[in-house]
């Protein structure tokens, strides 16, 4: 239910606002002038003000001020009635936020639709404030995130990323904006060199990356020509969107590079070992103790 609060004093006035809303079914109640200060009198949050301005644009201006600064009546649309083109100019010079003007000399509906259109704007307004505070939350969460965030859409374009991949792919950064495609940000990082290639050619390298991201799902390591080593792994989403999450694993390869080369270093002394052994220059032996 939309509720509307109504300010007015003059009878007729009231009478003309009250014809208007009657037919849209709209929850209408009534404040004084005097009252619209008096938070204790304002029982709910209307969704819409309409207020009736007589010729005295000097208590206009006031009325809407203080509506202006209420604490439960700042954010909401003020749609003003008047008969008074003085009213309506001194209203706009005082700079007073109102949501549009209805002339009471005109037909009742066309208030309906002033009051219609400030709903809409204010949901609008409100919609972009919500995205807005999604947009910060998101951006946020991605920045905790241990690995580094690329989202693209169902159009291939960029929507989100977070500060680690601004740190993987810093030669880059400033490419990386909102609505870049992906084959672009492939090229960015191929001519950039921020990839060791190991042995593949930058084409090679490029068409695996298209090949892999038309997938539904894919793991690769990647390696950068700082040393860091990545584990990249890229999922599509539901809404035809891809998520590429890219983990610095360059310490975990660099155990698994040493443990190989203690294994390497074993074999080869077993093998002399063995061949020393077979030449009988080494006195043969039963176990081998490794503490």
């Amino acid at each position: 239910m939309i509720d509307v609060l109504v300010v007015a004093e003059e009878h007729s006035a009231r009478e003309f606002i009250l014809e208007a809303l009657e037919p849209a079914s709209y929850s209408v109640w009534e404040l004084s002038p005097d009252n619209i200060s008096d938070d204790s009198e304002l029982t709910r949050t209307p969704s819409v003000i309409v207020v009736s301005v007589a010729d005295d644009s000097a208590d206009a201006v006031s009325i809407l001020r203080r509506l202006g600064e209420g604490s439960r009546t700042s954010q909401i649309p003020i749609v003003v009635v008047t008969d008074s083109e003085n009213a309506a100019r001194r209203c706009r010079e005082a700079k007073v936020t109102v949501a549009g003007f209805v002339d009471r000399r005109s037909a009742p509906v066309g208030l309906r639709a002033a009051v219609e259109a400030s709903l809409v704007k204010s949901g609008e307004a409100a919609a972009i404030d919500h995205a807005g505070r999604v947009s910060d939350i998101l951006a946020t969460s991605l920045d905790h995130h241990l690995a580094g965030v690329l989202l693209f859409d169902a159009n291939d374009r960029l929507v989100a990323c977070n500060a680690q991949i601004y740190s993987l792919y810093w030669p880059i950064a400033k490419q990386l904006r909102v609505g870049l495609h992906y084959s672009e940000f492939l090229e960015a990082v191929r001519e950039s060199a921020v990839i060791d290639l190991r042995g593949r050619t930058p084409e090679s390298w490029r068409k695996a990356r298209l090949d892999g991201y038309a997938k539904r799902s894919i793991s690769y390591d990647e390696f950068l020509n700082d040393g860091r080593a990545l584990l990249v792994t890229q999922h599509r989403t539901d809404n035809a969107g891809v998520c590429i999450l890219n983990f610095d694993i360059t310490h975990v390869t660099a155990r698994q590079q040493g443990s190989r080369g203690r294994e390497k270093r074993f074999k080869r002394l077993v093998e002399i070992g063995m061949a020393l052994s077979s030449e009988k220059k080494l006195r043969p032996f039963a176990r081998i103790d490794f503490a």
